[in-house]
């Protein structure tokens, strides 16, 4: 990630921990926790190993398509975790 990127990433998180208010349990803490553990919860999705899941292709190709796709795409996890910052600000 360029130098740029991450000084206007940083202003624009500043931005958010701005408009939350000293609530005592919304507030950005509390969010910044909520962020911390989705991008934990993203960490521990592994792909399924199509043989071990099921003798049905059908069944596997379909829980690929739902999984796989989480792990391996850094722009979807970084919305999940940018959603999970904002998700209850004023």
């Amino acid at each position: 990630m360029s130098v740029e990127v991450q000084r206007q990433l940083r202003l624009y998180v500043g931005k958010i921990a701005c408009l939350y208010r000293a609530h005592p349990f919304h507030n950005f803490e509390h969010a910044s926790h909520v962020a911390l553990s989705a991008k934990k919860l993203l960490k521990r999705i592994i792909a399924p190993d199509h043989k071990t899941v099921s003798d049905d292709d059908t069944c596997s190709e379909g829980l690929s398509q739902s999984t796989y796709g989480i792990s391996s795409d850094p722009m979807l996890q970084f919305v999940i975790v940018l959603s999970a910052l904002v998700h209850d600000v004023d």
